[in-house]
Parts: C-alpha cells; sequence; structure tokens
C-alpha cells in the first residue's frame, strides 16, 4: 500500500516535472535531495541546541521535517535569485519533457520516502509501524539519494542505519512515572490538591 501511494504522489508530481522542465526538475530535486540529508543527519546537532525540541510528542519528525525544509527553501531560493530565475536553459523537447518529468517523479518518490521513515521512527513499539519490507524499500531509496552526499561530506563510514539510530535515540520513552507529582502549576494538576 505504501509503494502504491508513493507511486502515486511520484506520478503526480511527475506532472509537475513535466510543466518545469528538465532544468528547473533537476535544480529542485537536487534542493531537495540536500534538504532530506540535512534532515536526516542535523537533526541530531538541532536537538542537541534545541533539546525542548524533541520532548513534545512527534517532536523528533518535527524537528526532521523543519531542518529539511528550512534547507530545502534556502537552496530553492537561491537557486531561483541566482539560477534558474536569471537564465532559461532550454533543452530538445524530447529530453526536457521527459527528463523534466523523470526528476519531477523522483522528487515525489523522495518525499514520500523521507515521510513514510519519519512516521516509522516516531512510531512506538507498543504500536506496530509501517511493515518492515516497506521501511527497508524506502530506506534504501534513502540511502541511494543520500549516501553520495554523505560520502562526499567526509563520513564514509557510516550509513543511514547510524542516522536512523541516531533519530531514535531523539524520541523520549513513553513510560510515563505515575508516583510523580504534578507541580501546581501544571495543566495536569487535579484542581483543589
Amino acid at each position: 500500500m505504501l509503494f502504491w501511494m508513493t507511486l502515486g504522489i511520484g506520478i503526480l508530481t511527475g506532472l509537475l516535472g513535466l510543466k518545469l522542465r528538465w532544468f528547473e526538475a533537476m535544480a529542485l530535486l537536487f534542493n531537495l535531495t540536500m534538504g532530506v540529508y540535512l534532515g536526516l543527519y542535523a537533526t541530531p546537532w538541532v536537538a542537541v541546541l534545541v533539546p525542548s525540541a524533541v520532548e513534545i510528542p512527534y517532536g523528533m519528525a518535527l524537528t526532521a521535517l523543519m531542518v529539511c525544509l528550512i534547507g530545502f527553501g534556502i537552496l530553492q531560493t537561491i537557486t531561483f535569485l541566482f539560477i534558474t530565475g536569471q537564465f532559461a536553459v532550454y533543452f530538445p523537447k524530447f529530453l526536457d519533457l521527459p527528463g523534466g518529468g523523470i526528476c519531477g517523479f523522483l522528487a515525489g518518490f523522495l518525499v514520500l520516502s523521507f515521510a513514510s521513515i519519519l512516521i516509522d521512527l516516531q512510531s512506538d513499539n507498543n504500536r506496530k509501524g509501517l511493515p518492515s519490507d516497506a521501511v527497508q524499500a524506502q530506506a534504501s531509496y534513502l540511502e541511494w539519494w543520500t549516501g553520495p552526499i554523505h560520502d562526499f561530506a567526509g563520513n564514509k563510514g557510516s550509513s543511514i542505519e547510524s542516522a536512523f539510530a541516531d533519530l531514535r535515540e531523539l524520541i523520549p520513552s513513553s513510560s510515563n512515572d505515575e508516583t510523580e507529582e504534578s507541580a501546581p502549576n501544571d495543566p495536569n494538576h487535579p484542581i483543589g490538591q
């Protein structure tokens, strides 16, 4: 089911890529790949700098998503201001339309792979997450895109599984201690006690 949903979104973004054409769609795919890379590998650093960001429910997923969106937004703005907004690069139609569609499809597949990994990482051990074979397929797709960037950054020894382990460590444990008393200013503190 997850694969078919990802495929459907990929087809829709492929149609968007047809409109963008190859050069702009390729720039979008590159910026999106960099944003996903930052979302996967820079979120532990952000969690160290702002620990309260990951302490809220679904904080790790939201923090990784925000790091991804901020990185993508900055890169897309720079790309538009200095490259795609200044120059129009046209390839022959037999390359331009299919190239844009393929880049758009890959971008949509990348977005949903990233989202499904965040959903699976955030699921509790008590709840059932996404099916393991679907998660493995999405993880291998993310590894295929972010692995060369991670190697280029000088981290040849680590893999995406180590990034998943780092992200999983950021999730606070779901076991609440019932013996702790709530503070009087706590909104969940019983009235009259």
